[in-house]
């Protein structure tokens, strides 16, 4: 299941270019309804206030870990 808002406890899956996708877990929502944006612990271990792109998936927690 994937939703479009993420929430504290959430996961951001970004595709890329070069390899597999990241995945980055939220601990942080931010912004409003429409234009959130979240503070992302990157599975690479460092942590960066995050815009989503339009084609970032929002794996709720419990469905998909890291």
């Amino acid at each position: 299941m994937t939703t479009n808002e993420g929430r504290v406890g959430d996961w951001i899956e970004e595709r890329t270019t070069d390899g597999p996708p990241r995945r980055g877990l939220i601990i942080e929502v931010l912004g409003h309804a429409g234009h959130r944006h979240y503070r992302v612990e990157w599975d690479e271990e460092h942590t960066v206030v995050h815009f989503p792109s339009p084609t970032a998936r929002i794996i709720p927690k419990g469905d998909a870990g890291p």
